[in-house]
């Protein structure tokens, strides 16, 4: 290979390559990309990586290599994109590959690698997509990040990084995705975040972050992706995030969030997954909500909302989780949620719902309802139809316990996968 002085580019990827990669394959100071990627290939990167003083692109991801990368793929420095991803490499990262001072693209997610972010580009950083996310990267997030100005995808999922979210993220200007969940930070949402207007994704659940949601969040008039479960944040939520039209999904479970929901709520046309479980959420439901949207997961259970369901909250026929247990919830059971095809999950336990179980007309992938708990009852005539459930043979669970139905057991014929049937705490005859 190294007499190959006019070969500029290998590529053998997607193949079933197996075996090592030959120290004599990288001797060649000509070679301009190098494409291994998606095959079988083990063992560890060749030291002689340092000899392509041509290589631009070197993708190695999707293999089975392990070892360290080594320290002579500093000498690369017309090295552009280094992709290591889905391998098993380990060992701290080379503490000069900031010596690559063109680098674009480092992608290492799905890995063993160790040790702190090593390296510093304080000047004239070229990073474009930095990743490191499912590595056992530990220490605090670099500040000279900051300095990376044309950063459009931060990540750094699942590691150990402790310390707080730096404020000097807020210059990054044209970052897309900041990726920071499942680590140890600690300390508030720095409010220079709201300066990232160009943001798509920010994931900072499963952290130890505190304080309140800074207000500048609603600049983000971009952003799909709001995930901060699992954290200790606490105060009112910030209203006028949820203005933000452009909102997909938004998780933010498990924390101390206070204050109400507000009707703009209702008027947001892409969301999709609304998880708010296990805060203190207080008011009503906004009454339109759903109606404008196609939801698919809406779970607020354990929170303190009064009401009832919004009326058309299954209008778009792709809402498959309504969990809504544990709140001050009441009222009777909306006939669009008892008609939708797309529900697979219906949960309304320790509420004051009252009135008639509903005809499960058209559910036919419903598996899970829990309905106990509340103030269904039985008045004559035949409130509880003897196919109330027969169309649903999907069924696993149903738990209309501690109610105050009071007929005849209905038949359950249609329900051919039911698992658990708990009837307790009734007043059922026959």
């Amino acid at each position: 290979m190294g007499n190959l002085k006019k070969l500029s580019l290998l590529s053998l990827y997607s193949n079933s390559l197996s075996g090592t990669i030959p120290e004599e394959l990288f001797k060649n100071q000509f070679v301009e990309e190098v494409y291994l990627h998606s095959n079988r290939l083990s063992g560890s990167i060749p030291f002689s990586v340092g000899e392509m003083k041509s290589l631009r692109s070197l993708w190695l991801h999707e293999n089975m290599l392990s070892g360290a990368l080594p320290d002579s793929s500093c000498n690369c420095t017309k090295l552009e994109e280094l992709y290591l991803l889905d391998n098993q490499l380990g060992g701290d990262l080379p503490k000069n590959l900031s010596e690559i001072k063109g680098l674009r693209i480092f992608y290492a997610t799905d890995n063993n690698f160790t040790g702190e972010i090593p390296f510093s580009f304080e000047k004239n950083c070229k990073l474009e997509i930095f990743i490191l996310s499912f590595n056992q990267i530990k220490g605090e997030i670099p500040k000279w990040l900051g300095n990376c100005s044309s950063l459009t995808q931060l990540a750094f999922v699942n590691n150990s990084l402790s310390g707080q979210i730096p404020p000097a993220v807020g210059l990054l200007r044209n970052l897309t995705y900041l990726l920071l969940s499942q680590n140890n930070l600690s300390g508030p949402i720095p409010p220079e975040i709201g300066n990232c207007r160009l943001l798509l994704w920010l994931e900072l659940d499963a952290n130890q972050l505190e304080g309140t949601v800074p207000k500048e969040i609603e600049n983000l008039r971009n952003l799909q992706k709001l995930f901060l479960f699992e954290n200790r944040l606490t105060g009112d939520f910030p209203e006028d995030i949820w203005s933000i039209q452009s909102l997909q999904s938004v998780l933010i479970y498990r924390n101390g969030f206070t204050g109400k929901l507000p009707s703009v709520l209702a008027e947001l046309k892409f969301l999709q997954n609304i998880t708010l479980f296990d805060n203190f959420f207080a008011g009503a439901i906004p009454p339109g909500m759903g109606a404008n949207s196609r939801l698919v997961i809406v779970d607020f259970t354990n929170n303190s909302f009064v009401g009832g369901i919004p009326p058309n909250i299954c209008s778009g026929k792709t809402l498959r989780i309504l969990d809504l247990g544990s709140n001050h919830l009441s009222g009777s059971i909306p006939p669009g949620v008892v008609d939708c095809p797309s529900l697979e999950r219906l949960i309304v336990q320790r509420n004051s719902f009252s009135g008639h179980i509903p005809e499960f007309r058209n559910c036919m992938g419903l598996n899970y309802i829990d309905l106990s708990h509340n103030g269904f009852d039985g008045p004559v005539p035949l409130p509880l139809p003897p196919n109330v459930f027969s169309n649903c043979p999907c069924l696993v669970q149903i738990s209309p316990q501690a109610n105050s139905l009071n007929v005849s057991i209905p038949g359950f014929k249609g329900c051919t996968n039911l698992g658990v049937l708990d009837l307790s705490y009734n007043t059922f005859s026959g």
